[in-house]
């Protein structure tokens, strides 16, 4: 079953992935075939870098995990720990923050991609985050996690 889908910045690749059968097929969207897949077992969130290196896979039921694989080569690049059920994905101002919902978790994650390390942070924002929207003036403030 189809989650979620990312498109590359020039519109002609999308990431789709897919809770059961364990992958993200990638689709050129100008010829409307499969290019291929990764392996995302229990995929659900995704987001490409906005520099377009990079796709963010969150495994929703594999213990809290994201993953990351360069677009270039399709191998995985990282691997983070987070909260339980991770749903959403989004890039704070800096890019080097990945912003991550835990939908059975009452805070954020947020992974650190150049230093590669993790940091929840301790907003009680409700149990089941679904979504993450970017508010400037808000998500400026996440620009720099406290550690």
């Amino acid at each position: 079953m189809p989650e979620q889908v990312a498109v590359n910045p020039e519109g002609s690749l999308a990431y789709v992935t897919a809770s059961r059968g364990g992958r993200t097929t990638i689709i050129d969207l100008t010829s409307n075939r499969a290019l291929g897949r990764l392996n995302t077992p229990d995929a659900a969130g995704v987001v490409l870098d906005p520099l377009g290196d990079s796709v963010y896979v969150a495994h929703s039921q594999r213990r809290g995990l994201v993953s990351a694989f360069d677009i270039f080569t399709n191998r995985k690049v990282g691997e983070w720990r987070v909260g339980v059920f991770p749903e959403y994905l989004h890039f704070a101002p800096d890019p080097r923050f990945l912003l991550v919902t835990n939908s059975e978790s009452d805070f954020l994650t947020v992974i650190d991609v150049v230093e590669d390390r993790t940091e929840d942070v301790p907003v009680r924002i409700g149990l089941g985050p679904m979504a993450i929207v970017p508010i400037p003036e808000v998500t400026a403030a996440l620009d720099t996690p406290t550690r």
